[in-house]
């Protein structure tokens, strides 16, 4: 599958852009928990998107749904560092990709 790495940047950039909302509007003992999830079904043209920033007891939740290890692993690496908690799901029933597209690896 071609990634499209527009697409991903904007999104990457719009998770980093929540996350720094979350983290300013956040008390000093809050926590930040970031979910990734997947899902087989796709009316996105498997392309990730995020999901509701949510105030809970303690803390914030927000995340994102993402359709390929390639986008998975962007993700990831990007919000390292900038939450305190991350929360995979991942939906036994898909099928890994064993050739995915490398370019936005090199993109980011």
């Amino acid at each position: 599958m071609k990634e499209d790495l527009k697409y991903l940047s904007n999104w990457t950039k719009a998770v980093l852009k929540e996350i720094c909302n979350a983290n300013n509007n956040k008390h000093e003992n809050d926590i930040l928990v970031f979910m990734i999830g997947n899902t087989a079904n796709s009316d996105s043209n498997n392309l990730p998107y995020r999901t509701p920033l949510r105030k809970i007891v303690g803390g914030y939740v927000l995340g994102s749904i993402v359709f390929t290890q390639t986008q998975v692993i962007i993700l990831s690496t990007i919000i390292d560092g900038l939450i305190d908690y991350i929360f995979i799901d991942a939906e036994k029933k898909l099928d890994s990709i064993l050739d995915p597209d490398i370019a936005p690896y090199e993109f980011f």
